[in-house]
């Protein structure tokens, strides 16, 4: 079950209530009472958490449950994205294709360099969007020592033509979207 808000109003814009209840109390009674139909775990809310990716840098917490967080998010992550964060994080990241001017994919070496500029991002409907602004590469290299498990990602921020920021991930010959700014 999922639980979206079709409007967002400020918490300053609702009075009190006329025996001292207000917005926050309404909220953690509907919050509870569907925790208690769906199950302890059926109603979460994020927490944030340490880590390199958006992804692990947000955690998920039962309602009304103390945030017990494994990755302390003070700690220094590096190879963390530079501020700001991407306001959406996919669950699952989104394959798409980025090319160059020229029209061919764009790839990153291992000594960091392009094969060309990010100029046209393409989804996997054939659309196109071109980007008007980018930056990156932040390499991002993970349990190198171990070869399972290591990971060695280049991530880019654009910007395309109808204004839309998004975080654009190169991993293992591929293109994802990561993430979204709004």
């Amino acid at each position: 079950m999922r639980l979206s808000p079709e409007a967002v109003d400020p918490a300053g814009a609702h009075e009190r209530g006329l025996w001292g209840t207000g917005p926050d109390e309404g909220v953690h009674s509907a919050l509870s009472r569907v925790q208690g139909m769906v199950g302890h775990e059926g109603v979460l809310t994020a927490a944030p958490a340490g880590g390199r990716t958006p992804a692990e840098r947000q955690a998920l917490v039962p309602w009304g449950d103390r945030p017990l967080v494994a990755r302390d998010p003070r700690r220094p992550w590096p190879g963390v994205l530079p501020p700001p964060a991407p306001s959406m994080v996919y669950e699952l990241p989104r394959g798409i294709g980025v090319e160059d001017p020229a029209g061919k994919p764009v790839t990153v070496d291992e000594r960091g360099a392009l094969s060309g500029p990010p100029a046209v991002m393409v989804s996997p409907t054939g659309a196109r969007r071109d980007l008007t602004a980018w930056a990156g590469p932040w390499p991002l290299d993970e349990r190198w020592w171990d070869a399972e498990a290591a990971r060695s990602v280049n991530r880019f921020q654009a910007v395309d033509s109808e204004g839309v920021a998004w975080l654009l991930v190169l991993d293992g010959g591929g293109w994802w979207a990561e993430g979204r700014y709004d």
